[in-house]
């Protein structure tokens, strides 16, 4: 049978210090490795950060994006709406436009309302066809400065008076 070898505890000599001061040297890298793996930390961290800023700017991006396409397919919707709209009250114009009878509104005036055609005495002319000048006059005054057609029409009515 063997016996184990005898394990001696190491002697006590001058050099045990110097040991110990290698310990000591060997414990300041040690900390600064500590500092490096802090700085790593920060560095992930940051880019961490970083990415997770570009993600949520990206997902906001998209969002619009789609947002900007949904409101493109209802305008396009109202704008589909509006041209049947407008030609549904296009039909319609063209339906009452061809249910008034002139005649038929000419007898109600007369039979109704009273009214009768004018006389060759009482119908007055406007010339639309003059120069594009006007001249101040009294009674454009009265009219405020009223020009065109519908002044015509209102000199005519006070020169009648």
């Amino acid at each position: 049978m063997r016996t184990a070898a005898p394990t001696y505890a190491p002697r006590r000599t001058a050099s045990a210090p110097a040991v110990r001061r290698e310990q000591a040297v060997s414990k300041r890298p040690a900390r600064v490795s500590a500092a490096k793996k802090r700085a790593a930390r920060k560095g992930k961290l940051k880019t961490f950060a970083k990415c997770a800023i570009v993600f949520v700017l990206a997902i906001f991006m998209i969002y619009r994006y789609v947002m900007i396409s949904e409101t493109g397919a209802k305008i396009n919707e109202l704008q589909n709406t509006y041209t049947g709209l407008s030609g549904s009250a296009q039909e319609l114009q063209s339906k009452i436009d061809k249910s008034i009878d002139l005649e038929s509104l000419e007898k109600r005036a007369e039979e109704d309302l009273g009214m009768v055609r004018p006389d060759r005495n009482q119908i007055f002319y406007v010339d639309m066809n003059g120069d594009d000048y006007g001249e101040s006059t009294e009674s454009e005054a009265k009219t405020g400065g009223i020009s065109g057609a519908s002044g015509s029409i209102i000199r005519a009515i006070d020169m009648i008076k």
